[in-house]
């Protein structure tokens, strides 16, 4: 990490070892120089594949990576346990959604824990994630109780679900303090069995949340 400190009438570069002890770099010395001839080697590869290099921080670069790269994998990889298939009734936006899991599961899982694991920012991704999802459920379940509430013909038979969630997560960040952990072994999951039947129509019914 490079950082620039004014003393006197000069500019100094300083570089940060990974044990935070600051080193003088001047622009003429050795290794300045062949600190920037390796980094241009490694840059000219990519531009030479035809990627627009983009100057940013590295925090900024994470937190970019996170919510683009990070979430379309994790999304990926969730909606692939699905077991979702192309049916004869297909949408454009379901035959989009096949086809993210078809990128993302065919790059190797080594890869996906790379991007979890070498990025901080990936498990608040995570944990907005799961808390998206409860809020959209909850609005789900608050619809249609007023649905119920409105309509006596509408009755509620068998309710099953089953939430690990803040909760879990919570128990999870107080018993370790690295976030890998913490994110790994908390889940979300929604088991949800329930049918309601309108009186009006004998046998004929479909699934709903409660």
């Amino acid at each position: 990490q490079l950082s620039r400190a004014e003393q006197g009438d000069s500019d100094v570069e300083r570089f940060l070892d990974k044990s935070g002890h600051g080193h003088s770099l001047h622009e003429g010395s050795e290794g300045f120089i062949e600190g920037m001839d390796r980094m241009e080697r490694f840059l000219s590869i990519w531009e030479e594949e035809g990627c627009d290099m983009i100057a940013m921080s590295c925090k900024q670069h994470d937190d970019y990576a996170a919510k683009s790269q990070f979430i379309t994998h994790l999304m990926g990889r969730i909606l692939g346990k699905q077991g979702l298939e192309a049916t004869p009734i297909d949408t454009k936006g379901f035959q989009s959604v096949l086809r993210l899991i078809e990128s993302t599961t065919a790059d190797s899982f080594d890869l996906f824990y790379g991007l979890y694991k070498y990025n901080n920012n990936s498990v608040d991704t995570i944990v907005n994630l799961k808390n998206a999802m409860e809020e959209v459920v909850m609005k789900l379940k608050e619809l249609e109780d007023e649905d119920i509430a409105k309509s006596p013909n509408w009755r509620a038979r068998t309710t099953m679900i089953n939430y690990i969630s803040s909760l879990a997560l919570d128990n999870a960040a107080q018993s370790s303090n690295d976030p890998c952990s913490t994110a790994a072994s908390s889940e979300v999951k929604i088991m949800v069995n329930e049918r309601r039947v309108d009186d009006n129509e004998e046998g004929e019914g479909r699934s709903v949340l409660s």
